[in-house]
């Protein structure tokens, strides 16, 4: 989220030396390497997609994982910050390592700022934002704007912990943040942080995202995400005649896509129109590669794909409810693979096994398949639903498209001690589809 500072801490304390206890009661194995790979970059995920510590998804419902179960402190913390928590986790760095210079920029962060609290730290430890640092202390409550290009540098041989987790905030919250102390602005008001004493008494429920992506991007979040695009790109540098193209394809996609919406709002009888307005868009963007440098130094097109085209379209969120589960909905999503052969029928569908069961809103983990090979059921039952590819003879060829099917009007048979099944398209209602970039995981 951008911010008009680089850095705000708020008024919060936080006893530093019981969250420190909380962690040193977790094994070498609960941590986890950067989804990246960074190097000397861990997480140790407490709030997480479905509640599994091994999603790293930012798509879909989270629920706390069973480490924050085990830490009391740590949840009456979070749920101090008095708002709804989204992913969550305590970060590692490695001593002599950093966090690699970047900017947030997906669709995600839109939206969402990201509380930093300390835990392990020391005075050496500095946290770049733009062409600002400073040090965070132990038990101090920080926000910063994500939108600049931050790194953190640990040039000490220890390991620096932090809670970190990431929110769209609340009422509540934005008052803490608007009486919080802004380092670099000078504001000259009394900062007087307030203790989060640790009480043996209470459990406090920790409120978790249930929604974060929409099944389709209304009109109006996308005028204004257009908006500021805009905004950014004549803050920034490129051919004037590269912003005129941008903002020419910028007005076509909102135009139609508001007369869409009015057709058919998010209603499945809309979706392909959604989808062809998107690649139509992506098409106008590809000469542009390259030509708009964001005041960030990101590439515009790039800015664009991310907040603009990857998250407006998905058809699977709508099998639970716009992001829940579908385990509280009473089925499952199975996602089996996509990049069928251009040869396998259109009349029967058959997939290999090692089928994922995932969270609605989750990202389907693809894999090779050849023509014949079945897709094991065990577990199915009517109700489920699956994620599975289809493919029209002579128009798949490496990249089959995706469709998202409900079981209805077929009969799983799971107690006849059948290992494989053969599903027919027959079998399946189409709930939309999309190129398998939607689903990659």
């Amino acid at each position: 989220m951008r911010l008009d500072t680089e850095f705000i801490r708020l008024p919060l304390a936080i006893d530093a030396e019981r969250l420190r206890a909380e962690v040193a009661g977790f094994a070498e194995d609960d941590w986890r390497p950067h989804p990246q790979g960074h190097p000397g970059n861990s997480a140790l995920p407490l709030i997480a997609r479905g509640g599994d510590p091994a999603d790293d998804g930012v798509a879909g419902e989270m629920l706390p994982t069973p480490h924050l179960g085990r830490t009391p402190y740590m949840r009456q913390v979070l749920a101090a910050l008095g708002a709804t928590i989204g992913r969550s986790r305590l970060m590692r760095l490695d001593g002599n390592a950093e966090a690699t210079m970047h900017v947030d920029t997906n669709y995600y962060w839109a939206d969402r700022v990201r509380v930093h609290i300390p835990i392990v730290t020391d005075p050496a430890i500095e946290f770049i934002c733009d062409e600002r640092s400073l040090h965070m202390a132990p038990g101090e409550v920080w926000i910063f704007d994500a939108w600049r290009r931050h790194n953190v540098l640990n040039p000490t041989g220890e390991r620096r912990i932090h809670l970190v987790a990431d929110t769209v905030g609340s009422a509540a919250f934005w008052d803490l943040v608007a009486a919080g102390s802004r380092p670099f602005d000078g504001d000259g008001e009394e900062f007087r942080p307030v203790p989060v004493d640790w009480n043996p008494d209470e459990d406090p429920e920790v409120p978790t995202e249930r929604s974060n992506l929409p099944v389709v991007m209304s009109p109006w979040e996308q005028e204004r995400l257009a908006g500021e695009l805009l905004a950014e790109a004549a803050a920034g540098s490129g051919e004037e005649a590269a912003r005129v193209a941008l903002e020419r394809a910028l007005r076509t996609l909102q135009r139609d896509w508001r007369n869409a919406w009015a057709r058919n709002g998010e209603a499945e009888e809309g979706w392909p129109r959604f989808r062809e307005l998107l690649d139509s868009f992506a098409d106008e963007l590809a000469p542009l590669n390259g030509a708009i440098k964001l005041p960030n130094g990101m590439d515009a097109v790039r800015i664009a794909q991310q907040m603009l085209i990857t998250p407006a379209l998905n058809p699977e969120l709508a099998l639970a409810g716009g992001g829940r589960s579908l385990a509280a909905g009473g089925g499952r999503v199975w996602t089996p693979n996509a990049h069928v052969p251009r040869d396998v029928s259109p009349e029967w569908l058959a997939v290999k096994a090692s089928a994922r069961a995932v969270m609605a809103g989750g990202e389907a983990r693809q894999h090779p398949v050849g023509a014949g090979e079945r897709f094991d059921g065990e577990g199915l039952s009517g109700g489920d639903h699956a994620a599975l590819p289809y493919v029209q003879r002579g128009k798949c060829g490496g990249n089959c498209r995706v469709g998202i099917f409900d079981l209805v009007n077929f009969a799983i048979g799971q107690n006849s001690g059948a290992e494989q099944l053969d599903l027919p398209l027959a079998g399946f209602r189409s709930l939309g589809s999309g190129t398998a970039r939607l689903f990659d995981g």
